[in-house]
């Protein structure tokens, strides 16, 4: 452990010490000392710095997952309609239609707890202007999206000519 991430552990040590009425000057200053930051540095600022990288990483996890979902959802249903295509006698067309809603329903399960389960764009624009998903987390959300549909579709071009 870093000392900057050791300085934090002590401080929300001492707060929770605080709070059962323990001494938490101690504490605090012990983390004030360790503290690998720059001296002008206030612990809020620290403390801030921390929660943003923290923010970051979530919201790099969110948009790999919407990524990983895409690339299923474009990947299994853009399959079904190959298939389709090629063996029409064994893969009728409403195979398409239940392939990819028995696709989505696994997806949400599997992924949803992670990102909201948008896995389409137009979800994401939807909820953005419903004012129920923050509108600067859209960026990152399509580029997952779009990410994960190009190379789903490019592995599907490519399994084509096979």
């Amino acid at each position: 452990m870093d000392g900057a991430a050791r300085a934090l552990s002590k401080t929300r040590r001492a707060r929770s010490l605080s709070g059962l009425g323990g001494d938490a000057s101690a504490f605090q200053k012990s983390a004030e000392d360790s503290c690998s930051c720059p001296r002008s540095w206030s612990n809020q600022k620290f403390i801030n710095v921390i929660r943003k990288k923290e923010i970051s990483m979530m919201l790099l996890h969110k948009a790999l997952a919407e990524m990983a979902g895409t690339f299923v959802m474009i990947f299994v249903g853009g399959g079904a309609i190959l298939l389709s295509e090629r063996f029409p006698q064994y893969f009728p067309s409403f195979g398409i239609a239940v392939t990819f809603g028995a696709i989505i329903a696994l997806m949400i399960l599997a992924l949803g707890h992670f990102s909201g389960a948008h896995f389409n764009p137009a979800v994401t624009l939807a909820f953005a202007a419903a004012g129920r998903f923050p509108v600067s987390s859209v960026p990152v959300y399509w580029l997952g999206q779009f990410a994960g549909g190009l190379a789903a579709a490019g592995l599907l071009l490519i399994l084509k000519k096979i």
